[in-house]
C-alpha cells in the first residue's frame, strides 16, 4: 500500500505542504482550527511521518532509545515507564530495547540514549559514549565523556541504612545476597556491605557470608531454602527486592514466618514489597524523581551545557515488618 504524503494532505486541506508540516509538529505558526483540520485528515488517511526525511530537516527524530539488560523483575519496568511518561509530555518517544545496544542507535533515527543496567565494562561504555556523539544518560554507571551525564543511586547510603536496621534485629546470623557480578549497582552495594559489616558486626569474616543471587528470585529461593533447612542464617540482606521475595518463598515452603523466624531486607522498593505479607523493609529511590532528573539532564545536554556531570540520588529507608527488632 502506497504511503500517504504531506502533499496529499495539503491538497485535501487546501494549504501548503509547509503548513501541513508545521501543523503536524504542533508549530505555533499554524492556527488551532487549521491545525485540527490537518491532523484529522492525516489521521483519516493513516499518515505515518517519514522519520528519515524529518531528520534531514530538523536533525532531531524525537526518539530516545533506552537500553536495559533484561525486562525481568519489577524495578526496570517501573523506572522505564516513568521516563517514558515524562518524555511523552515533551513530545518525545522512548524506545526500550533489551540485551545489547542496537546499531540503529548510531543513525539519525535516534536522538539519544538512556542506559539502565547495561552489562558491559567501563571501557566499553566509555567507547559507546564517545562514538555516539549524542546525549547519553547512564543510570547505573559513572562514565566521563562529552554529551554524557550520570544519574545514579547513592548505593552506599542505602546499604548503610539496611545494616543499621539489621544490627537492631534479634536475628544476628547474616547472609548477604549479591546481584549480577557485572552490575554497577551490585558492585557498589557489595563494596558498601563490606564496609558496614565490619562496622556493625565487628568481624573480619565478611566473604564467608556473601553469596551470589544474580538478582534472580529463583536462584535466591534455592539458596534460602538450603540455608533455612540447615539453620545457617536467620537474617538476609538482599541487593534487590526480587531476591528478597525468593527468601520469602523459601521461608513459606518450610513453614517459617518472615519477621518472626527470620529477618529479610531488600533494595529498590518495588511494588510487590508493599503488598507481600509481611511488608518488606527496603531502600527506596523515588522513581518519578529519578526519571525527572534523567530527562532534565538529557535536555541540558541537548542545549550544550557543560558535561560530563554526575547526579547522585539520596535513598530512603522504608521500614516495614520483615525485620524482627529487639
Amino acid at each position: 500500500m502506497k504511503k500517504t504524503s504531506l502533499k496529499q494532505i495539503a491538497e485535501i486541506a487546501q494549504v501548503s505542504v509547509a503548513t501541513v508540516s508545521y501543523a503536524l509538529n504542533d508549530s505555533s505558526q499554524v492556527g488551532e482550527v487549521t491545525k485540527a483540520k490537518i491532523k484529522k485528515i492525516a489521521a483519516d488517511l493513516n499518515y505515518v511521518p517519514n522519520l528519515s526525511a524529518q531528520n534531514l530537516r530538523t536533525n532531531d527524530s524525537n526518539i530516545v532509545c533506552a537500553v536495559v539488560n533484561t525486562y525481568q523483575g519489577n524495578f526496570n519496568g517501573d523506572v522505564i515507564q516513568e521516563i517514558q511518561d515524562i518524555f511523552a509530555q515533551k513530545k518525545y518517544q522512548l524506545l526500550a530495547v533489551s540485551g545489547s545496544i542496537p546499531n540503529f542507535v548510531k543513525t539519525d533515527m535516534v536522538d539519544g540514549l538512556i542506559v539502565l543496567n547495561y552489562r558491559s565494562d567501563e571501557a566499553e561504555l566509555r567507547r559507546i559514549a564517545y562514538d555516539l556523539h549524542k546525549p547519553t544518560i547512564f543510570m547505573t554507571n559513572e562514565i566521563a565523556a562529552k554529551k554524557t551525564a550520570n544519574v545514579i543511586i547513592n548505593n552506599e547510603l542505602g546499604i548503610k541504612y539496611l545494616f543499621e536496621t539489621l544490627s537492631k534485629s534479634v536475628h544476628r546470623n547474616i547472609c548477604i545476597i549479591t546481584g549480577d557480578n557485572n552490575s554497577y549497582n551490585s558492585q557498589q552495594r557489595l563494596k558498601a556491605a563490606r564496609k558496614y559489616y565490619k562496622k556493625f558486626y565487628k568481624h573480619d569474616d565478611f566473604d564467608s557470608h556473601v553469596y551470589s543471587g544474580d538478582f534472580d528470585p529463583n536462584t535466591t529461593y534455592q539458596l534460602g531454602r538450603h540455608f533455612l533447612e540447615q539453620n545457617t542464617y536467620n537474617a538476609y540482606l538482599c541487593f534487590n527486592d526480587d531476591m528478597a521475595l525468593g527468601i520469602y518463598h523459601a521461608a513459606s515452603s518450610l513453614n517459617k514466618t518472615v519477621g518472626e523466624d527470620l529477618s529479610v531486607v531488600g533494595f529498590d522498593d518495588s511494588y510487590v514489597s508493599s503488598v507481600v505479607s509481611p511488608g518488606l523493609t527496603t531502600i527506596k529511590v523515588n522513581k518519578k524523581t529519578w526519571a525527572e532528573e534523567v530527562v532534565d539532564q538529557y535536555f541540558k545536554i541537548k542545549s550544550n551545557s557543560n558535561y560530563p556531570e554526575t547526579i547522585e540520588l539520596i535513598p530512603e529507608l522504608i521500614l516495614r515488618d520483615s525485620v524482627k527488632l529487639k
